[in-house]
């Protein structure tokens, strides 16, 4: 009896600590879910640069892109938001930027409704150290709220630093309207490292604009005076120059593939107009 019993106790031992065993390793793997899934994204891109053998440097900048997003809006890098409502989904999303956005001036006094709208539309972006965020002349698509760190406006012309931005600061707003300005109008270099918050102007125009135009209006009157207070007509000398340079460069090209393909026309028409060997002439020679 004691033996049975023994057994028994011993049976519901192993039963009652497989079971916890299994409880933890499910509750394991549905807290770390998402964490699974940045890991799987960062194989990918693994993967993918060791396929198309890109730079190693390229790679590391990547994964810590990546891995900068998952820190700080991991709904960018996981859908799981997708399937909500707008407006739950954007309340989750606020929150979860809540500490980024507390860092800008521009966000910090701004009504709940609107601050959760912006949210969505909003990339953090990890810039290094002496890299470059964008170069005069590009053409840009974005604006950028910094932060944290420093950074450097050069000169266009000579590369003297026109200015340094730091956290509270914006950069590239005029780039959000092509009718101030169709490139940048400066270099911006990161000082130290720093964190952007960058805003698209395809979502400017048709998300923000049509629902909240105030902040429309609020950010075109800071490119506006921004632009004022840059030397524009050397902004605007060098990008026609550049641009001449980029017409010339495919005038060029076109006149280069048209006289060929005039050589070769005038080749064919050549043996095409030819007369022909017949047997006969053939025999004679």
């Amino acid at each position: 009896a004691e033996r049975a019993c023994a057994i028994f106790l011993t049976l519901c031992g192993a039963i009652v600590f497989a079971f916890c065993i299994g409880s933890i390793s499910s509750l394991v793997s549905q807290r770390n879910l998402t964490e699974t899934h940045i890991e799987s994204e960062l194989r990918t891109i693994q993967d993918f640069f060791r396929l198309k053998n890109l730079p190693r440097n390229l790679e590391i900048r990547a994964k810590q892109h990546l891995m900068h997003t998952a820190k700080s809006a991991q709904h960018l890098v996981h859908p799981c938001l997708n399937s909500l409502p707008d407006r739950t989904r954007q309340m989750i999303i606020e929150y979860i930027m809540k500490g980024t956005l507390d860092k800008h001036p521009f966000f910090v006094d701004m009504d709940y409704d609107c601050r959760c709208f912006m949210a969505e539309y909003l990339t953090p972006i990890f810039v290094q150290k002496d890299e470059i965020l964008f170069r005069a002349l590009d053409v840009g698509f974005e604006m950028y709220f910094v932060v944290e760190g420093e950074f450097e406006a050069w000169n266009v012309e000579d590369n003297k630093v026109l200015a340094k931005l730091g956290k509270g600061e914006y950069l590239g707003e005029i780039s959000l309207f092509p009718d101030i300005s169709t490139c940048r109008t400066s270099t911006v270099k990161a000082k130290i490292d720093s964190e952007v918050l960058s805003l698209r102007r395809d979502d400017f125009y048709n998300h923000i604009r049509p629902h909240f135009p105030d902040v429309y209006e609020a950010i075109k009157r800071l490119a506006i005076t921004k632009q004022r207070w840059l030397d524009s007509a050397i902004v605007k000398r060098y990008a026609r120059e550049q641009s001449q340079h980029r017409c010339d460069h495919i005038y060029n090209k076109i006149k280069e593939i048209q006289t060929r393909k005039l050589f070769v026309m005038s080749r064919s028409q050549k043996g095409f107009n030819s007369p022909s060997l017949s047997p006969t002439s053939m025999s004679a020679r």
